[in-house]
């Protein structure tokens, strides 16, 4: 490539983040894999459809464990979580809550989480927390969405992956000992 087909390229990238802000969403809807990450992850993000403003950009990092990323600057205040499962199968991590009234669930991180392996655990670095690994328990803020939401409509998880609590979604630095807000 060029130099000013480069130039090119990110003044349309820049001008796209802009457009994508202006109309209410983050920008930061792909997700990178950091160096010094111990994993085989593809850091090329898929994707997924938005809503009608833009917000909600779902997409898909890493092979083993594939995640599912959101690019949402904000969202309900509630407390999730539950203990962190890997699926080898399908190669991604679920959530399990544990009873009936929470039941298990793909979670659905926020941008800058990154799949990690350590110590022969799959799991994910969390920006500002630290890793979460297969085994250990979540607790954040955050909210739940059924498996048929619009918002996750085209998401291309493995039949294995699938959950029948849907998707648990974790708000951005809300990881740890978690108190809701109001």
């Amino acid at each position: 490539m060029t130099k000013p087909r480069i130039a090119v390229t990110a003044l349309l990238a820049m001008a796209t983040v802009a457009l994508v802000t202006a109309c209410g969403g983050s920008g930061a809807s792909d997700a990178t894999t950091a160096s010094g990450t111990s994993s085989a992850n593809d850091p090329t993000p898929t994707s997924e459809p938005t809503d009608d403003a833009g917000r909600a950009a779902i997409s898909m990092a890493g092979t083993d464990p594939r995640i599912v990323l959101h690019n949402r600057d904000e969202g309900p205040d509630m407390a999730v979580g539950g203990r962190l499962v890997y699926r080898p199968d399908g190669r991604c991590l679920l959530v399990e809550g544990g009873d009936e009234e929470i039941p298990t669930a793909i979670p659905i991180w926020p941008t800058g989480v990154e799949p990690v392996r350590k110590g022969g655990k799959r799991g994910v670095e969390v920006p500002s927390f630290g890793s979460i690994v297969e085994g250990d328990t979540i607790e954040a803020g955050g909210e739940f969405w059924d498996a048929d939401d619009p918002r996750v409509a085209g998401l291309d998880l493995p039949e294995e992956c699938r959950a029948s609590g849907g998707f648990i979604v974790f708000n951005e630095d809300s990881f740890g000992p978690f108190t809701p807000d109001g």
